[in-house]
């Protein structure tokens, strides 16, 4: 029979957060938490929930160490972001820089491709799509793939967002980041607030049947949705699955639910649950936030983060 899951286990350092067993990747654990009636024996957790859960694809997950940097007119900055994939890869990785406020309509400035080889990592493939940027975007290689872009002026405040590709399947293979420039030479910039989203990102795991929950909190935000995919290469179409909009009143929202989920999801401001999960429901998860700016009420700010979804076969024992 199927072991019965009491808890949501987090075992931190791996690819998978299970929730009710700890799956590593590279050593697969039992769990310490266990009812008296029903043991879950490490074998059942190899046989049912590794390597089944990623269909053996990669899945890839970006982060920024900062996601706002402030400025001064003429010096340069660098534009950092990471990347780990599940399992680990030494595949050659695509980084494309985009612009704008919204990550479906962001505009590519640049990309490159980070390979990691035995010399260490090595970037090719080097292209600016935008002339603003012609001679003024390099690629540093001293970390966090790192891109330089010189003399920053008035004109480069903004979002921009860095979208890290492994040339698989778009959900599995896809993930973004953002880096909001600001000047220290102006009173107001297009985003004041850039820590209002918290979400928890990377990946999630579920044994089908079950319920899940994804938590997306964001403080003073009017209008929320949660995105699937994207759904084509370009990272640029994605599945709806809910919104909610600020009508009127700090307390009156208007929420539209869509797609083939829509009689099994339900949402509460900060956490979006899908019930009777099945395997269609693997994939990447956004939550796309959007506010006005303070000072400029004309002027909205997006924000979305990702977090990848894993739908398991409970099977039998």
């Amino acid at each position: 029979m199927k072991p019965k899951f009491l808890s949501l286990l987090l075992f931190f350092g791996t690819c998978w957060t299970v929730r009710g067993i700890a799956v590593k990747t590279a050593e697969l654990t039992e769990v310490t938490r266990k009812s008296q009636e029903d043991q879950i024996s490490l074998s059942w957790v190899k046989n049912n929930l590794f390597p089944q859960t990623s269909e053996n694809k990669i899945i890839i997950t970006a982060t920024t160490q900062n996601n706002a940097l402030l400025v001064e007119p003429g010096y340069a900055v660098n534009l950092g972001c990471k990347f780990s994939t599940c399992p680990k890869s030494t595949n050659p990785v695509t980084i494309t820089w985009k612009r704008g406020q919204r990550l479906m309509s962001a505009s590519r400035i640049a990309s490159y491709t980070v390979s990691l080889t035995s010399h260490g990592t090595h970037y090719a493939d080097f292209k600016v799509f935008d002339k603003q940027f012609a001679k003024r975007l390099v690629v540093t290689g001293t970390g966090d793939n790192d891109m330089k872009l010189k003399k920053f002026h008035e004109g480069d405040i903004g979002k921009y967002w860095c979208v890290v590709q492994t040339g698989e399947d778009a959900e599995y293979g896809m993930d973004a980041v953002s880096i909001t420039l600001k000047s220290t030479a102006s009173s107001w910039d297009l985003d004041e607030n850039s820590d209002r989203l918290l979400m928890s990102t990377g990946v999630e795991s579920i044994t089908a049947g079950n319920s899940v929950t994804l938590q997306c909190r964001c403080r003073w935000c009017d209008g929320v949705a949660w995105l699937k995919g994207p759904t084509n290469e370009w990272a640029n179409h994605f599945e709806t699955i809910i919104e909610q909009k600020l009508m009127s009143g700090p307390t009156q929202y208007h929420t539209r639910r869509s797609g083939s989920r829509k009689d099994r999801i339900s949402y509460n401001e900060e956490e979006l649950t899908i019930d009777r999960v099945e395997a269609g429901d693997t994939g990447r998860y956004w939550c796309e936030v959007t506010w006005t700016n303070g000072e400029h009420q004309d002027a909205r700010v997006w924000e979305s983060r990702s977090v990848f979804l894993t739908v398991v076969n409970g099977g039998s024992r």
